[in-house]
């Protein structure tokens, strides 16, 4: 005899199997605010030679709205005594800088910064700007601001399609680096080349396969050279 479970039996199996997940998620929340609790007390004492570091200090951030970004600042903003961030924004699908950032410090990642610090917002400024660009895109009064008032400049913007045109990638990748004095942030790779794979690498400095200034050079004189270089 072959039973078929009526359409209520399975949602009520769904559903028991949905509150299981959950179950499952809110263990792990209470965990994770459970640790959150000792890194808060921790915090609280001031006396971590990081949050020492950064006391008072003006930070320019580029790479500020991705996933990355946003933690950093966020960790910034909670743990550290920061006098200004400035975050490197282009205007995007018809939004201007101020609306980006605006909608950026909307995300649940600053929930808890939000509710300890009511005025946190009023410590970023966004800048107008744009990696792939020379001075990554700055006005003159802009690039007078951050030159003459920033401490320190974090790099973290980068263009992360994979499949996209090697000239972009170039001037946003290489050439953005170049016009940075910056604190090297990866998510995933370093030195990733083929012929690196499954080796040990040290932290100390490698000799790039190709100098980094005649990868920019060609990329900004034989664009169309560059466009059509695709792996078969």
């Amino acid at each position: 005899m072959i039973v078929v479970p009526s359409e209520a039996v399975l949602r009520t199996s769904n559903s028991l199997r949905n509150y299981s997940d959950m179950d499952r998620i809110h263990k792990l929340e209470r965990d994770v605010l459970g640790r959150q609790k000792y890194m808060n007390a921790v915090i609280e004492e001031g006396n971590s030679p990081i949050q020492q570091f950064f006391s008072g200090a003006t930070i320019f951030i580029t790479g500020g709205g991705g996933f990355l970004g946003k933690q950093f600042i966020e960790k910034l903003l909670r743990a550290c005594k920061i006098k200004k961030i400035y975050v490197l924004l282009r205007p995007k699908k018809g939004k201007s800088i101020q609306e980006r950032l605006q909608f950026m410090l909307t995300d649940p990642v600053y929930d808890m910064v939000r509710r300890t610090q009511s005025d946190f917002a009023d410590i970023l400024q966004a800048i107008e700007g744009d990696i792939s660009e020379l001075n990554l895109g700055l006005s003159d009064k802009d690039y007078v601001k951050i030159t003459d008032e920033v401490d320190f400049v974090v790099h973290m913007a980068a263009t992360i399609r994979f499949d996209g045109p090697l000239r972009d990638a170039t001037l946003a990748n290489v050439r953005g680096v170049r016009e940075c004095v910056f604190t090297y942030v990866s998510t995933a790779f370093t030195h990733a080349t083929r012929d690196r794979i499954g080796t040990e690498l040290k932290e100390q400095f490698y000799p790039c396969p190709v100098p980094p200034d005649q990868i920019i050079e060609l990329a900004e004189n034989e664009s169309k050279t560059v466009e059509d270089i695709r792996e078969e």
